[in-house]
């Protein structure tokens, strides 16, 4: 399998941080206003680690956009943002017409300040759990996953495993700030 590794965005000053908000560290998806949804498949044995991002430190999904995740292995991402408040240290999802379904697979061991150190949905996104581990997360808020900021749409079926995350505030392994969870068979 392929990998995304090591990648930097061309705003970040060492010491400084971000000059500006560039998510995405290894990934960003988007589509153009008009143009047709942009998708993302990971899947194997491929893997996305060790990227820095503002928010997304792997991998940010916008604008029409979806990630799908089957397989593969996301590692040692980290959201670091301006002022330290970047969102989502794996995964990055923002805007009602992004998603992200993570169907198998592993992301272990991204960090994040301030909300998710795994996953973080906003802006009324949509993230389908389906199978795979989220382990040994941090953040603030949301260790393994946290949903803020808009109505979001957050499916848990029983094939998940969501464990030995961390958050230094509220939710070692999940953090719901608004919208809808649902949790099927679990």
């Amino acid at each position: 399998g392929g990998s995304i590794e090591h990648n930097v965005p061309s705003d970040w000053q060492e010491g400084v941080g971000y000059t500006q908000n560039t998510h995405g560290g290894g990934v960003c998806i988007a589509a153009l206003a008009g143009k047709a949804q942009s998708v993302f498949t990971l899947s194997g044995d491929a893997r996305i680690s060790d990227n820095v991002g503002a928010s997304g430190g792997g991998v940010m999904v916008w604008n029409n956009a979806r990630f799908i995740m089957n397989g593969g292995t996301m590692s040692g991402n980290r959201a670091l943002g301006l002022n330290g408040l970047g969102n989502g240290g794996a995964v990055y999802v923002n805007s009602t017409t992004s998603a992200f379904d993570f169907n198998g697979g592993a992301i272990n061991g991204n960090s994040r300040l301030r909300y998710g150190g795994a996953i973080n949905i906003n802006q009324g996104s949509t993230l389908n759990l389906t199978g795979g581990t989220i382990h040994g997360n941090t953040s603030n808020y949301g260790g393994g996953v946290s949903q803020e900021q808009g109505e979001c749409s957050m499916t848990i079926r029983q094939d998940i495993t969501l464990s030995g995350n961390t958050a230094a505030y509220d939710g070692g392994g999940l953090f719901i700030e608004m919208g809808t969870v649902v949790l099927d068979g679990c």
